[in-house]
């Protein structure tokens, strides 16, 4: 690796914390859970909740917010169910609320759309999937490679997902706005994606 270093734009992205890529001579790693000889005592410990194993969102979420039982909706407005609190679910989410319809043989039914100002969900059988007029916007953009407006490259925003063809089709400092050239399952605010050339992890940011 340290031979190719030398005539290729390596990166090792590396789990490790020993430092050990770096005795062996290469100087571009980028450590994932950080390093043991690097120390930041007076930084407030910052985690992903995602790394932290299984743990019940409501469970966690009420030590910082009050949640309220509220409504579950159909399409139409009809009360259908009872949820715990809108602010704990996602677009694309099938579970954690109840339907007054016990019937086992109905369809599954995908959150759509929530309302925080009115505490209430909207379900539907049929998932949210983006059109041809859709865009993304990213915030907090980081690249580690350039793009440029009219990109066409690859993005994913779910894991296991297979990465869909997307067009950058604005660009500022922190932003990107991509437009998917391929239906997929319409993403939720906050999450993370991420954009592929081929097989080269080009960067990511948030989604707005």
């Amino acid at each position: 690796l340290v031979e190719l270093e030398k005539h290729f734009n390596v990166t090792i992205i590396t789990q490790n914390v020993d430092n050990l890529h770096e005795q062996a001579g290469f100087t571009r790693v980028i450590h994932l859970h950080g390093s043991l000889f690097e120390s930041r005592s007076t930084k407030k410990d910052s985690q992903g909740v995602c790394f932290l194993g299984h743990i019940d969102i409501k469970e966690f979420l009420s030590h910082y917010t009050k949640l309220q039982t509220g409504n579950v909706v159909d399409e139409a407005g009809m009360i259908i169910g009872e949820h715990d609190g809108a602010l704990i679910y996602t677009l694309g989410q099938r579970h954690g609320f109840t339907l007054h319809n016990h019937d086992t043989n109905r369809h599954t039914m995908y959150v759509v759309a929530k309302d925080t100002d009115k505490n209430t969900i909207t379900v539907s059988a049929q998932r949210l999937i983006t059109t041809p007029s859709d865009t993304f916007v990213l915030n907090s953009v980081v690249l580690r490679s350039a793009v440029s407006v009219g990109d066409i490259l690859e993005a994913q925003f779910r894991y296991r997902q297979t990465p869909f063809r997307i067009q950058i089709i604005e660009k500022s400092d922190n932003t990107l706005v991509l437009k998917p050239l391929e239906s997929v399952e319409t993403p939720a605010a906050g999450q993370s994606c991420v954009i592929y050339s081929g097989s080269h992890c080009l960067g990511g940011g948030m989604l707005e």
